[in-house]
């Protein structure tokens, strides 16, 4: 997947993808705040590889995620299960209208049943 190259800060150029997980590694580290809500809603270049390098740094205190129409397909999913497995805080995700298998949808739906008060779209 490319992203186009933007200029942050006036001085490094960095990709859109990194500026993200950096931004989100910050809050994160900072201890002063906490993520609680993400949406990437229909940003149709994230994908497999961005939905993988997303889970890799998505603290695990988000309760809330919006990934409609991402165009994730079973890796990504696989990813994103992998990370719920220890997001004990996450209460909503929003995932529809992207490129799951019908197996994968069911797997997320499972990993959502698994907890109480969680709601899978």
């Amino acid at each position: 997947m490319s992203y186009r190259q933007e200029t942050v800060d006036g001085t490094h150029h960095v990709t859109i993808q990194n500026a993200i997980v950096k931004a989100i590694h910050a809050i994160d580290e900072s201890g002063n705040a906490k993520l609680r809500s993400l949406s990437m809603s229909y940003n149709g270049n994230i994908g497999d590889e961005g939905m993988t390098i997303l889970a890799k740094y998505l603290p695990r205190s988000v309760q809330e995620i919006g990934l409609v129409r991402c165009n994730i397909g079973d890796k990504g999913a696989q990813a994103l299960i992998s990370w719920m497995a220890d997001a004990n805080a996450l209460g909503m995700l929003c995932v529809e209208e992207n490129a799951f298998s019908s197996e994968m949808k069911s797997q997320i739906k499972q990993e959502g049943k698994g907890r109480r008060m969680m709601l899978v779209v």
